[in-house]
C-alpha cells in the first residue's frame, strides 16, 4: 500500500477544516501531528489549545497555549487564554 505524504500546508488546511466543522478530535490529532514534526509551529499550538478546550481538556489546552508562549511571549491568542 502506497502512503501519500501530505505537505505541511495541506495538513494545516485539514486542521483548520476540522475545526471549522467542529470535528475537535480530528482537529486535535492533526495539530498534534503537526507539532510532532514542527515543534515550533505556534499556530498549530494555538489550534490544538482551541480543540482541547472544546473537548473539555483544559489542562491539555493550557499546555498547548504555554507551548505557543514559549516560542512567542507576545502571542495574542495564547496570552488571552493561556
Amino acid at each position: 500500500m502506497v502512503q501519500i505524504r501530505r505537505s505541511r500546508k495541506q495538513r494545516t488546511e485539514a486542521a483548520i477544516a476540522f475545526a471549522l466543522a467542529r470535528r475537535w478530535e480530528e482537529a486535535a490529532a492533526e495539530n498534534r501531528s503537526l507539532l510532532d514534526e514542527f515543534p515550533d509551529d505556534i499556530e498549530a499550538a494555538n489550534r490544538l489549545g482551541k480543540a482541547l478546550t472544546e473537548l473539555g481538556d483544559l489542562d491539555g489546552a493550557a499546555e498547548a497555549y504555554q507551548k505557543a508562549l514559549a516560542f512567542d511571549a507576545t502571542n495574542v491568542i495564547a496570552n488571552q487564554i493561556g
